[in-house]
């Protein structure tokens, strides 16, 4: 008798036991679905070399730039140089591939300016291509930037400037 009763509770809790873990179970499973509708597209990973990540931009640029990173995109095809300064202070040197176009002109030159390409703004000091800069982002672009302390900083960085 005493068995009979053992097999009988043994069977219960078995059963109790397989509720519980089927229920445990569909929670766990509503947990999943729930997390894979939610889930987004894994990026796409693609190989690059080690000279493809060097010539693209860091997706991360701020809007005032260091000297040192100005130095390290100048040049690229992708990239924009603005020289806001007035005509005098181009003339006595700017930026390699910078183009002039004065800050007071920025607005009737808006044409001029790519949408395509990062723009660096730089002047003298890095107050007025500042300034330049904020016009262009009202102005609807998205991808500009300051080159922060001018001309002065690159020239005290031990950088070339260019005299036409």
């Amino acid at each position: 008798m005493r068995s009979n009763f053992v097999r009988r509770v043994a069977r219960w809790t078995t059963a109790v036991v397989v509720v519980i873990l089927g229920a445990l179970g569909a929670v766990l499973a509503y947990d999943e679905l729930r997390v894979l509708r939610h889930a987004r597209a894994a990026p796409q990973l693609t190989v690059e070399t080690a000279a493809d990540m060097s010539r693209r931009l860091p997706a991360d640029l701020s809007d005032q730039l260091s000297v040192a990173t100005v130095q390290r995109i100048l040049g690229r095809p992708d990239v924009l140089v603005l020289d806001v300064r007035s005509p005098e202070e181009f003339a006595r040197g700017h930026l390699a591939a910078a183009v002039p176009i004065p800050v007071e002109e920025l607005e009737s030159r808006l044409a001029e300016v790519s949408t395509d390409h990062t723009v660096v703004l730089v002047c003298r000091s890095g107050r007025r291509s500042d300034e330049a800069r904020a016009y262009l982002r009202d102005m609807g672009f998205t991808d500009v930037h300051n080159m922060s302390g001018g001309v002065r900083a690159w020239a005290r960085a031990g950088l070339p400037l260019e005299a036409p």
